[in-house]
């Protein structure tokens, strides 16, 4: 299975939450304000998964800039991680 962005976000959020489970890869996790932000790539683009910690379960799922990963997450963050396939 392959999808864009576009396709991803016309599915319902219960859509949304079993592709990125099935096929997306966590990277890395920052905080904001009350929220924990899982960072995903999902196929050819990138997810941000917003949970309330505490809670097990997916507030909201945000398409998020290549560009803005670098201002958001930790330097350490290396770009082979990012846009490998496995």
């Amino acid at each position: 299975m392959v999808m864009n962005d576009t396709k991803f976000f016309a599915l319902d959020f219960e859509q949304q939450m079993q592709t990125l489970h099935q096929y997306g890869r966590k990277l890395m996790t920052r905080d904001h304000s009350i929220y924990r932000i899982n960072l995903y790539s999902l196929f050819d683009f990138f997810i941000e998964a917003w949970l309330l910690p505490g809670h097990n379960h997916i507030e909201n799922i945000e398409l998020i800039d290549a560009g803005d990963i670098i201002d958001l997450y930790p330097i350490n963050l290396h770009l082979e991680d990012i846009f490998s396939n496995n």
